[in-house]
């Protein structure tokens, strides 16, 4: 059927193509094949530094390649992204940051990058509820008492926020508008400046992560009225939730994902994304994570995570233009 020429030459040339083909695309599937790096948009010592490297240390013995943890902290997390996205888009760097990068910072910063079109949400790891605290002084005890008296003091109540624009910000803006309150925001550069101008009496209130609050309120130095996650903390299983309270929408959570650029092939991210979540799935990093107060994540699928991330921008977007907010 064929003639020598073909059986001599193209045969030869077809197979060796095939062979080429077949084995390029098992190596574009690959992965890991080198060390990957674990960037953190976050500071050391920060919640999602702790939740990166307990991460890193669960993620090693199932992809059996070391895992490197930078952090790469500040400018509205244009470091962080630009690393990331930096060299081959093969699987190798991946990053975990706050859900805010989607959900916030396009609101309070003038961004370098677009967050929905140069990141994909691969898996969220972990979850941290919001409270909201008082100073000693304040005459109330619960959050009942809390807003009766906030009303018959008119223009005089401020809280304050780990930084201007977050749901720190939000949520205080949130429960004016729920419970017809005056009160004016302040916003901190962190949880610590936050916290600090609670107990000095600087505010009277502040809305901030449990890990800052716990060990103040534990120790009596400020008090809780209400915590943001669909259950009570267990530190603190006295203080009730929003919701329990009679404000459903003061229910919100912030949540570490695990990113990578989108051009990461799928078959890739499929298997970071398995390996993440085997990885998270233990009873002793649950443990480990509540120290800090800190919630194990979800299985939510990407398309799942996008679509929430899509839901709580439109939110906050227009609870910050409701007050003529505007981007650093």
């Amino acid at each position: 059927m064929y003639g020598p020429f073909f059986r001599k030459v193209c045969v030869p040339v077809l197979v060796t193509l095939t062979i080429a083909l077949v084995t390029f695309d098992v190596g574009a599937q690959a992965w890991p094949t080198q060390p990957v790096k674990l960037i953190v948009f976050g500071p050391a010592g920060a919640s999602a530094d702790f939740t990166a490297r307990i991460l890193a240390t669960e993620l090693e013995p199932i992809i059996g390649q070391p895992v490197i943890v930078e952090n790469k902290p500040g400018g509205a997390a244009a470091p962080a992204v630009s690393e990331l996205r930096s060299g081959p888009r093969d699987g190798h760097k991946i990053m975990l940051s706050l859900n805010g990068l989607v959900t916030e910072l396009p609101f309070a910063f003038k961004l370098s990058y677009n967050p929905t079109t140069d990141l994909a949400p691969l898996a969220q790891v972990a979850k941290l509820d919001l409270i909201l605290v008082g100073n000693n002084n304040v005459p109330a005890k619960n959050l009942k008492e809390l807003i009766a008296v906030v009303k018959a003091h008119p223009n005089t109540f401020n809280y304050g926020s780990y930084s201007p624009g977050t749901l720190s910000h939000i949520m205080g803006l949130q429960l004016n508008s729920a419970a017809g309150l005056d009160m004016t925001h302040i916003g901190y550069k962190g949880g610590t400046f936050n916290m600090s101008a609670v107990m000095a009496g600087d505010i009277q209130l502040a809305f901030d992560v449990i890990a800052n609050a716990v060990q103040f309120v534990k120790s009596g130095k400020m008090r809780a009225y209400a915590v943001s996650g669909t259950t009570r903390s267990p530190l603190l299983p006295d203080v009730p939730t929003f919701r329990e309270s009679g404000f459903p929408q003061l229910e919100e959570s912030i949540s570490f994902i695990v990113w990578t650029p989108p051009e990461v092939p799928a078959a890739v991210q499929a298997k970071i994304r398995a390996a993440v979540l085997k990885a998270m799935d233990k009873q002793s990093v649950r443990e480990k994570l509540a120290v800090q107060a800190i919630q194990p994540g979800t299985d939510a699928t990407p398309d799942a995570l996008r679509a929430e991330m899509k839901k709580e921008s439109e939110v906050n977007e227009g609870v910050l233009r409701s007050i003529g907010f505007k981007a650093e």
